[in-house]
Order: C-alpha cells, then structure tokens, then sequence
C-alpha cells in the first residue's frame, strides 16, 4: 500500500487549478468592461433628464436662472467625456467654458464611438430643454417643430480591432419627443 501523492499527481491538479484560475480571470474581466458600459449608458441617461429636470425646476446656475435653460453636449472630439451645461445666452448651444455645470468623464476604457442626427452635423449634439416646459431643441433645431429628429449616442469598449455594431458597443437613442431607448 502507497502512502501520500506523487509528484505527477500534485503537479496534474496544480495545472488544473490554474487552468480554471485563468479561464475565471479572464471571464471576469469581461463582465467588468460589460458592466462599465451598461454603467456608462444609464449615466448618460441620467444627465440627459437632470439637465432636463433642472430646466423645468428653474435651477439657479451662479446665483441666476439660466434663460436658455440646461442643456448636454456629446461630442466625438472630447470622446471620454459629455458635458452638462446652463444656456445662459439662451443661444440653444454649449459655449465652451462659460456654460459648463460639469463634465462628466466615462468609465475607463469606455469612449464615445459615434453622435448620429437626422441634422447635419459633425459627430456633434446639443440637446437644450428650454423653460419653463423644457422645450427640446436639438443642435439650435426646436425639436417639437421637427418631430422625428433623433440624436443617437453610441458608446464603445475601447480596443484596437473593435467595431461598431458588436458587443462592445451600446446605443441611447433620443427622440424630439425626450424619448430615450437603450439599442
């Protein structure tokens, strides 16, 4: 009768256990940039009906209303960050610097893939809820004239050969209307 392992016994489960260690790192790592993205779309959400919200409260941005009321820029330019802003000149856009409430960085490792508008644009959108009943005008355009205007925003996984559309990708598409869908 054999007392005890062998040497070819301890080092088999060894490999084993690191085999399952690796496939557990590498899963969890996926869910970790899956969760950031899901994270990231349901901010972006949340902004766009706090800058909504605070039009339509009459939120005081240094001590005044703003007349414009507030708005959110997603630009392709700045892609880790989108930018909660009073419209304090009421010109329906984002004036760099002056108007910024704040600016809100992505997640680690998420971008900002494309900005898409049945305007034209360049890889730009100003969405602008007007007082006191938080009008909608998309990139100087009143919405509620144009309906069927829609800004779609799309975030990606940051990586090297990824495209969009795939799994690393999410979209929050927003109506004239101020309705928003996750795609």
């Amino acid at each position: 009768m054999k007392n005890g392992y062998s040497i070819v016994e301890i080092l088999v489960v060894l490999m084993i256990i690191s085999i399952f260690s690796s496939i557990i790192i590498i899963d969890y790592g996926k869910q970790k940039s899956d969760s950031n993205l899901g994270f990231a779309i349901k901010q972006v959400a949340e902004d766009v009906r706090i800058a909504q919200s605070s039009t339509i409260n009459t939120l005081k941005f240094n001590g005044v209303v703003p007349s414009g009321g507030y708005g959110i820029k997603f630009s392709t330019a700045s892609n880790t960050s989108y930018i909660l802003f009073a419209d304090i000149d009421n010109d329906k856009v984002y004036d760099f610097g002056l108007e910024a409430v704040k600016t809100v960085t992505l997640p680690q490792g998420i971008v900002i893939n494309s900005v898409e508008t049945d305007l034209p644009s360049t890889g730009e959108a100003d969405i602008v809820f007007t007082p006191p009943y938080g009008v909608i005008f998309i990139n100087e355009k009143n919405a509620s004239n144009n309906s069927g205007i829609i800004v779609k925003l799309t975030l990606q996984l940051k990586k090297e050969s990824a495209a969009c559309p795939s799994s690393d990708c999410k979209a929050l598409e927003f109506t004239s209307e101020g309705k928003m869908t996750k795609l």
